[in-house]
């Protein structure tokens, strides 16, 4: 079972690394693959761990068969909430730490919707691997 989270992350990174690292910047170097690379296995690594945590706690607190109103009614909502945590945290450490943007400016303007994007990438991301 968890041969199988381990390789559908690893692609994630990958993929993650070649979109942010290879396509996206202006500039190609290996310092930049290497960066989107650190930074890609960040998020899956932060994303991945939040998920699976929440998944055992679900499971131990609600029962598929008997309960399964209640399951996917906390699944979802805490989904939600676990992955736009994650993900502005990541962010974080990304541009402010990272990439030395102020933190005043990371909850404003272009940085909003930054997290906008990243948040609902990880929720595209999350629902995909939950309808396999």
């Amino acid at each position: 079972m968890y041969r199988r989270l381990y390789i559908s992350c690893i692609w994630i990174i990958i993929i993650c690394t070649i979109i942010f690292g290879v396509i996206e910047p202006a500039v190609f170097s290996w310092r930049m693959i290497g960066l989107a690379f650190m930074i890609s296995t960040m998020y899956t690594v932060v994303n991945a761990l939040g998920q699976g945590y929440l998944n055992a706690y679900l499971d131990k607190k609600w029962d598929w068969i008997s309960e399964t109103r209640k399951r996917i009614i906390y699944g979802v909502t805490l989904t939600v909430i676990v992955t736009v945590i994650s993900v502005l945290f990541c962010n974080y450490v990304n541009f402010v730490i990272i990439q030395k943007v102020k933190p005043s400016k990371f909850f404003s303007g272009d940085y909003g919707f930054i997290n906008w994007f990243f948040i609902n990438l990880a929720l595209l991301i999350s629902a995909i691997l939950h309808a396999r």
